[in-house]
């Protein structure tokens, strides 16, 4: 007799919440906000507005001391990145050389734009482009998505850097890029120019 005054008293507890939470009003959502940890919120790319961009270059390159300069992420995937802003021409040019482009230096308007050169590595066989690149909310990081070209993609890494212009005005409060590979979201400061 006990266990099935136990069992009715468990079903109607049971019917009694579900029917609470049936009653109320269909206009009205509660949603309890819930506390992010730190890392995951600083890792999203938050409502970030479109920018208009030019990719200036993009080349197998990394710098020589990459792998010692690189921004290394702590958690899996162990991405590596480098992230640097010129401002003017001398920075330009500096920046093309430790990169160690092969290429002519194209031309740039440095009063009008700035660049950022982004080294990053790929797959050999899927090597990246730049997808969609944004500026997040309160204008401080730079978003920009890598998206990999092919279908059967090694894990070897090969050295890609892209040079990627924007406009002075919406550059000027930048202080990090957020890339985005294979929905991996990292935040990368900028290194200085050498």
């Amino acid at each position: 007799m006990l266990k099935f005054r136990t069992i009715s008293v468990a079903v109607i507890l049971i019917a009694a919440l579900a029917v609470a939470g049936c009653s109320s009003n269909d206009n009205e959502t509660n949603i309890v906000p819930v506390d992010e940890p730190k890392q995951a919120e600083d890792n999203r790319a938050m409502e970030g507005k479109s920018v208009t961009t030019r990719v200036v270059a993009s080349e197998k390159v990394l710098p020589e001391d990459f792998n010692e300069a690189s921004f290394r992420r702590e958690i899996a995937p162990h991405y590596e990145y480098m992230a640097t802003k010129s401002t003017d021409e001398t920075q330009y040019e500096k920046a093309w050389n430790y990169y160690r482009f092969e290429e002519k230096q194209p031309e740039v308007n440095h009063e009008q734009n700035d660049t950022y050169f982004i080294g990053v590595h790929e797959s050999g066989t899927c090597p990246y482009e730049t997808g969609e690149v944004s500026l997040r909310a309160d204008g401080q990081a730079l978003v920009v998505m890598l998206v990999g070209t092919g279908s059967y993609c090694t894990a070897d890494a090969r050295p890609r850097t892209f040079v990627i212009e924007l406009n002075k005005e919406q550059s000027k409060a930048i202080r990090e890029v957020v890339i985005i590979e294979s929905d991996t979201e990292t935040i990368v400061p900028l290194s200085d120019v050498l």
